[in-house]
C-alpha cells in the first residue's frame, strides 16, 4: 500500500524499547487492515471485522511472531492481550459523555497514560495502602467513640471504669 509509520514498541516484560517501521500491507475498508512490521519479534498484525447474526460484530486479531527466544514468544501474547484490553476500555471511556466520562478520561490522558508500568504498579500499591490506612483509621475512631460512650454510660449510671 505504500503507507508507513515509525513507531516505538515497548516490552514491559523485557524492559526494552525498540523503533520499528510499520507498513500497511492490506486494507479492505470497514473489513480488514493488515500491517507488516520490519524487525523485532512481531512481524505482522491483522484486524478483521465481520458481521455475524443480527447486528453483532466479530473482531478477529492475528499476530505473527518470529523469534528464537522462547521467553519472548510466551510473554508476548499476554502483553498484547492486556494491551488490547486496555485499548478497548479506553475506547469505552472515550465514548462516555458528560462529567462521568470526561473526568476519568482527563485523568487517563494527563496522568495514568504518562506513567511507565513500574510507576503504575507503585501508584496502585500506594492507593491500596492508603485504602487500608483509611479503613484502620475509621475502625480506630469507631472503637474510640465506643469506648468513650461506655465510659460516659458507666459514669452516668454511677459506676466507674
Amino acid at each position: 500500500m505504500g503507507i508507513s509509520y515509525e513507531v516505538v514498541l515497548e516490552s514491559y516484560a523485557k524492559r526494552i524499547s525498540e523503533n520499528h517501521l510499520i507498513k500497511v500491507k492490506e486494507v479492505i475498508p470497514w473489513q480488514q487492515i493488515t500491517w507488516h512490521v520490519e524487525g523485532g519479534l512481531l512481524r505482522e498484525v491483522s484486524f478483521k471485522v465481520e458481521r455475524t447474526e443480527g447486528s453483532n460484530l466479530r473482531l478477529t486479531q492475528q499476530f505473527f511472531y518470529e523469534a528464537d527466544d522462547s521467553g519472548l514468544i510466551t510473554t508476548a501474547p499476554s502483553e498484547l492481550s492486556a494491551w488490547l484490553k486496555s485499548i478497548g476500555e479506553y475506547s469505552k471511556l472515550s465514548e462516555k459523555r458528560g462529567v462521568r466520562g470526561r473526568v476519568p478520561k482527563f485523568f487517563m490522558d494527563k496522568v495514568w497514560l504518562r506513567l511507565t508500568l513500574p510507576e503504575r504498579k507503585i501508584a496502585l500499591i500506594i492507593v491500596g495502602i492508603s485504602a487500608i490506612e483509611l479503613f484502620l483509621l475509621i475502625l480506630l475512631v469507631l472503637a474510640w467513640n465506643l469506648y468513650k460512650g461506655l465510659v460516659l454510660t458507666q459514669k452516668f449510671l454511677g459506676g466507674g471504669l
